[in-house]
């Protein structure tokens, strides 16, 4: 896998752990895909975050779309925002627990890579 895995341990002497990020889930983007998860599955909002983070093997563009929680419909996609690598950025703010979100990743089809998300 391109990129790597990726950790959350913190140094010793770091700051106390945060409940949002000791919750984020691994993903895998894969290659031929522009989304993450794939194949119609959906990350959710947890009550641990108000926002949707991400941390990624790779720099890359990256976008947010949410769907309704009924149906599934894709209700709209943020605009892509850079999201460095091996750094937490927020996509998201003060999105609703239990909201169906995916990520879109510009211009990166073709790579495969590790990431993180926190929601």
């Amino acid at each position: 896998m391109a990129g790597g895995a990726l950790t959350t341990a913190a140094p010793a002497g770091a700051a106390p752990s945060n409940p949002c990020y000791d919750g984020a889930q691994d993903f895998t983007k894969y290659e031929g895909w522009p989304t993450a998860p794939m194949g119609g599955a959906y990350f959710k909002t947890s009550t641990r975050c108000r926002d949707i983070n991400v941390k990624l093997a790779i720099p890359v563009e990256v976008q947010v779309c949410f769907f309704a929680k009924e149906t599934l419909a894709r209700l709209y996609c943020n605009d892509y925002k850079d999201a460095p690598a091996r750094t937490w950025k927020v996509l998201a703010f003060n999105v609703s627990d239990g909201q169906p979100f995916n990520l879109n990743f510009k211009d990166v089809r073709y790579e495969e890579f590790a990431g993180k998300v926190a929601s």
